[in-house]
């Protein structure tokens, strides 16, 4: 089957006009072409529940929760998110979810979240301590969240890599490696890191790619 990946989107109000939109950071558009060129990929639209015909329709190969709203400011689009993280595992998909993502997995998975210290994490960088010794992750990654996940985390959960400093949560796996998490931003370094496009292309590529 060939590679086909679907990007969730956050739910942006137009100043000058009175309706939701659903939108998608340009940066996403070049990290793609830097790090899966070949792999045809779309934006997904917040439609709840019918998110999941939407999926199907579109043979959907993999899934990645983007950034953005920290999980319960936008109903529709938690809702969604959710209904895409229960395709994807039922019908056994790679699902890579990027710092809001990571955090609607692990609600989704029944986990809390709390404040974080934003002198670390918001629009700083800071240093990994890896945890797992199969992850291959950047040792400095860019920070924009202002929330970290509570422990204890899903039994099935690995803790991939930690802040160097507080030991917050910076990337998981799951589901045998079918899921992982991270809560930096590949998409938005000028320079993408070769290290997170390794990340990807181990995570969405068939094994003779």
């Amino acid at each position: 089957m060939s590679v086909r990946i679907g990007i969730t989107q956050r739910i942006v109000q137009a100043s000058t006009y009175l309706e939701p939109r659903d939108a998608l950071a340009q940066d996403w558009a070049h990290y793609m072409n830097a790090a899966l060129p070949d792999v045809p990929w779309l934006p997904l639209p917040n439609l709840g529940s019918d998110i999941v015909q939407f999926a199907r329709s579109w043979n959907l190969t993999g899934l990645i929760l983007s950034g953005g709203e920290t999980p319960g400011e936008a109903p529709l689009r938690d809702k969604t998110e959710s209904m895409l993280i229960e395709f994807a595992r039922d019908y056994d998909l790679p699902i890579l979810g990027v710092c809001r993502g990571l955090q609607m997995l692990a609600v989704h998975n029944g986990c809390g979240l709390a404040v974080c210290d934003p002198d670390r994490h918001a629009a700083t960088r800071h240093k990994l301590q890896i945890t797992h010794h199969d992850a291959a992750m950047p040792s400095v990654v860019n920070s924009f969240h202002t929330m970290t996940i509570i422990p204890p985390l899903p039994a099935s959960w690995n803790i991939l890599a930690v802040e160097q400093n507080d030991r917050t949560i910076e990337a998981i796996s799951a589901d045998g490696g079918r899921t992982v998490g991270i809560m930096w931003h590949p998409e938005r370094e000028s320079t993408p890191s070769n290290d997170d496009i390794m990340l990807f292309r181990r995570h969405f590529l068939p094994t003779n790619q």
